[in-house]
């Protein structure tokens, strides 16, 4: 048997819910601010720059991994077998790929001072 989580809405949720979200959204912003704040202190701006790339890196894989793995459990969902639904996605993955490199090769106008 199955179980479905359903999502509460603003409306069933109590004021101590409430009170906790807004307290525990509020701490982790003043979290990340505080580790922001300690990395730009500790490290000169390009290597706390470079922190900085290599985390959004790290994020935007885990973002297309998730995307692409949702696509592929999308697609057996809908009783698309999966040897074609893994070769459906590799390709266009592969495609996807392509463009950004194709794109990314374009010399960009502008001045050259």
């Amino acid at each position: 048997m199955k179980r479905r989580v359903e999502l509460e809405d603003d409306e069933s949720m109590s004021v101590v819910d409430r009170i906790a979200r807004a307290m525990a959204g509020q701490y982790l912003r003043d979290a990340l601010a505080r580790i922001r704040s300690q990395i730009l202190e500790t490290w000169n701006v390009a290597s706390a720059r470079a922190v900085a790339c290599l985390a959004a890196a790290a994020l935007l894989v885990t973002a297309l991994v998730l995307i692409v793995r949702g696509g592929l459990l999308g697609l057996i969902a809908i009783q698309v077998p999966p040897a074609v639904a893994y070769l459906g996605i590799g390709v266009v993955a592969l495609l996807a790929a392509l463009f950004i490199l194709k794109s990314g090769s374009r010399p960009q106008g502008g001045n050259l001072n």
